[in-house]
């Protein structure tokens, strides 16, 4: 079986006839397509090749390839990880909060009236077997 070549639509570099690019471009024209996901990640097929301005064909290339499905999980978990990140923080910040006020023996309760927390004292015990 002959292999059949053809030229990168970009920079006329001699393909395998089956590509539409070569890998070098296709990086390239991907980084585009990263760059609209990122302000759209919600944008179909017509809409990701209007907003960047390529052939349907590669656009096609790149969900066959898998790559736009993986970079938009890879977007959904980096936003995953940025909101439990800033909920954990959040939480943080009210621990220490807390342990502000319990450490000042001041806390409001649900009337608005301050309480005063006793705060407890530690004891050591010695240990009295000499021997």
């Amino acid at each position: 079986m002959k292999l059949t070549y053809g030229k990168c639509i970009n920079c006329g570099k001699r393909i395998k006839f089956e590509n539409f690019v070569c890998e070098n471009c296709y990086h390239i024209y991907f980084m585009r397509v990263k760059e609209y996901l990122e302000k759209y990640p919600l944008a179909d097929m017509k809409t990701l090749q209007k907003g960047t301005n390529l052939p349907m064909q590669l656009i096609n290339l790149f969900y066959e390839n898998g790559d736009i499905e993986k970079y938009i999980n890879e977007l959904n978990g980096i936003k995953e990880e940025e909101v439990a990140a800033k909920e954990e923080e959040q939480s943080r910040e009210d621990r220490l909060r807390l342990a502000l006020q319990l450490q000042q023996g001041i806390i409001n309760d649900t009337n608005g009236q301050k309480v005063v927390e006793a705060k407890a004292k530690m004891r050591f015990l010695q240990n009295n077997n000499k021997k």
